[in-house]
């Protein structure tokens, strides 16, 4: 591989996990505030509440799989490349809580479990903290993703908008992280 290829793969890997950080970071700011949504239990392998805990125990809590799903729609993937990038990289499912990579499936009946008003609200604190006028955070964000499309790598496996399918209630949310930055601009 000719030396400028790999540089300019070096580049693309730097940009891209530097924008991992940096959504992650938001959703570790945001979702703490956020009101914990219905339907899930709160403590991992809970399983149905009562005397005997029936039922199957889950494996998730809801904040890792809001992450998770928050970084799959900021970032383009599809639900392939969401289980494939958390099953690859390690560092990146620890830091969300996670302790193993969520199957599509999982990924998929999560995005499911949220409720649509949920949803929106989240929407709205991620726009309301790329609007901010202090917001460093939206300013590094953008700046990341201009320096990827320069590159001229818009897909290594992880990067390129993918439609996930399905025109599910979470269209809503899954938008705001990747058009955040825009609206930031129009508002701004």
């Amino acid at each position: 591989m000719p030396e400028d290829r790999r540089a300019a793969y070096r580049a693309y890997d730097r940009v891209r996990r530097h924008e991992l950080e940096i959504v992650t970071r938001l959703l570790e700011e945001i979702l703490p505030e956020m009101r914990k949504p219905r339907g899930w239990s709160h403590q991992p392998h809970a399983g149905r509440p009562g005397p005997h805990r029936r039922g199957r125990p889950e494996r998730f809590t809801w904040e890792p799989m809001a992450k998770a799903l928050g970084l799959m729609h900021a970032l383009g993937w599809d639900y392939r490349q969401a289980e494939g990038n958390l099953w690859v990289a390690s560092d990146l499912r620890r830091q969300i809580g996670l302790e193993e990579a969520p199957s599509r499936m999982t990924l998929w009946r999560a995005e499911r479990r949220f409720s649509e008003e949920w949803l929106r609200e989240l929407n709205e604190k991620v726009l309301a903290a790329f609007k901010k006028k202090s917001g460093t955070l939206a300013e590094e964000f953008e700046r990341s993703r201009r320096t990827r499309r320069a590159s001229g790598s818009t897909r290594g496996g992880s990067g390129g908008r993918s439609d996930s399918g399905g025109g599910s209630p979470s269209d809503s949310s899954g938008s705001s992280l990747s058009s955040a930055s825009a609206e930031a601009k129009d508002g701004a």
